[in-house]
């Protein structure tokens, strides 16, 4: 809620995707920009904000989202301008 809330008409969907294991990834347009595999630890919300807005609209202030971040079920997210799945597997 709070992505779509943020990014408005940007973004064309986010999704959960329900896996086993433990995973939990963020695709953004069919790339991986979190792995709570490789990074060890659950992103913070601002910090999946800023990783979002880094690939779909760079030049996007976030407000006091823009601060450095301490630390950051598979979210899969595709803006209007992608039409094929963001989340592979899915």
């Amino acid at each position: 809620q709070e992505l779509l809330t943020t990014f408005g008409d940007t973004l064309g969907e986010v999704a959960l995707v329900p896996k086993v294991g433990g995973i939990f990834a963020i695709y953004v347009e069919g790339d991986l920009v979190f792995d709570r595999k490789t990074e060890g630890r659950f992103p913070e919300m601002k910090e999946v904000k800023q990783l979002v807005r880094n690939k779909i609209a760079p030049d996007m202030k976030l407000g006091h989202s823009d601060s450095s971040v301490k630390s950051q079920t598979a979210v899969a997210v595709k803006t209007e301008e992608t039409e094929e799945n963001s989340c592979p597997n899915v």
